[in-house]
């Protein structure tokens, strides 16, 4: 039997973009603008102090993924994050993120739309090997929704 917190996750692959039905900056559900830039050294605490699997030498692994990987954030009022993603070292899509007061809003997938955009255009201009992935805990209802309506499908299980 599987243990109760089961972590298997799932390889998730884009080929191609999806055909977009809107404007793919809307947001729902706010008035204020959305500020979407990279992410800066300044914000690897913030990111790691929300990571799941935050440990003693994680901070250091987010700073450098944030000065050498395409990143993407949008700003809280306050200039803090409200949302982010990071393309881990590896390559995929990960950490994607977004706080408690501003889900629901279509943030993430503002966040991981467009990084996975990137991805695409840089794979399509042989600067990246593959197209955008990304590894999804296999429970994870909400981020399988979400990737799937960004053209990613399901390859296989990874243990």
């Amino acid at each position: 039997t599987q243990p109760e917190t089961d972590e298997r996750v799932s390889l998730c692959t884009r080929a191609a973009a999806p055909t977009p039905s809107s404007d793919p900056t809307a947001v729902r559900g706010g008035e204020e603008a959305v500020v979407v830039r990279s992410l800066e050294e300044k914000d690897a605490a913030q990111v790691d102090a929300a990571w799941k699997y935050r440990s003693a030498t994680s901070v250091a692994r987010i700073s450098r993924q944030i000065a050498g990987r395409a990143t993407r954030g949008v700003e809280a009022p306050d200039g803090s994050l409200a949302a982010w993603v990071l393309e881990q070292e590896y390559g995929a899509i990960g950490m994607l993120e977004t706080r408690d007061g501003f889900r629901r809003k279509g943030l993430g997938t503002l966040l991981a739309s467009s990084l996975a955009d990137q991805m695409q255009e840089s794979f399509k201009n042989g600067a990246r090997p593959v197209p955008p992935f990304a590894f999804i805990v296999r429970t994870n209802t909400a981020s399988k929704a979400l990737f799937s309506g960004l053209g990613f499908a399901e390859k296989q299980d990874v243990q």
